[in-house]
């Protein structure tokens, strides 16, 4: 085969005056907030440490928002085990909302969250957890219970759990039923 120097110069010279235009498909600034830049759907995950499982998170779908650090996860259902593989917390909620520089979360939407090493579950509609102060607190008007697994409950509105000082406070109605064990 015969090569042609003009040919290929001419070639080059078509491709190198080609230039492409990605402005236009670049995501505008202020869609960058609301377009993720990853989704998953039937999300499932094992955590394993030392040879055991000690987590599990199964998810409807994830969407993850790389710029604002920020994951949204919907339909979720979450199982934590400890290093013998015995089942420690489970928890459900239709979303979670993980800032993932802070740590902190807001899940909202048919949340209960049972402690078994507790003996104990959490039931509301929204909670919002602060990693740094290890606050988990509640909209103001919002009811939130909480259960034993005796029978006990208590309930009201305005509930903050701080779990650095292990105290729980309710600032508005509060009613409950405390449930004595005969012996």
């Amino acid at each position: 085969m015969k090569t042609y120097p003009i040919t290929a110069v001419l070639l080059g010279l078509l491709f190198l005056s080609c230039s492409f235009d990605y402005r236009e498909a670049q995501v505008p600034e202020d869609l960058e907030d609301t377009i993720p830049n990853i989704v998953l759907k039937g999300f499932r995950q094992t955590v394993v440490s030392k040879g055991k499982v000690v987590l599990r998170i199964q998810v409807e779908k994830a969407e993850g928002f790389e710029r604002k650090k920020r994951t949204i996860f919907q339909q979720v259902e979450f199982s934590e085990f400890d290093e013998e593989g015995q089942l420690l917390t489970r928890g459900r909620a239709d979303s979670v909302v993980y800032e993932s520089d802070t740590r902190n979360a807001t899940v909202s939407g048919k949340v209960m969250i049972h402690s078994l090493r507790e003996e104990g579950k959490i039931r509301a509609e929204s909670l919002t957890w602060n990693d740094k102060e290890r606050v988990l607190t509640s909209p103001e008007g919002d009811r939130v219970r909480l259960e034993d697994d005796k029978g006990s409950w208590i309930e009201g509105k305005g509930f903050t759990a701080d779990l650095r000082r292990l105290s729980v406070t309710f600032s508005g109605p509060v009613r409950g039923e405390y449930v004595v064990e005969k012996k």
